[in-house]
């Protein structure tokens, strides 16, 4: 077994008041989990785009 010390966010969502209480964080806002953000000051969404004409509905592509 090995391990290795986490210094980002942690938070379980082992139960129905977890899942509530990230719900909430996620509403207001407050998502340290999306380390994407803080990175770039844009949200995921408007960095990348689905471009179904390569491979399918799945396949991303950078925004410029």
């Amino acid at each position: 077994m090995y391990g290795y010390r986490h210094e980002g966010f942690w938070a379980p969502m082992d139960t129905l008041k977890d899942r509530q209480n990230l719900c909430e964080m996620h509403e207001r806002g407050d998502r340290p989990w999306a380390v994407w953000e803080t990175a770039t000051g844009r949200p995921l969404h408007e960095l990348v785009d689905l471009d179904p004409s390569t491979l399918g509905a799945r396949a991303l592509r950078k925004v410029s």
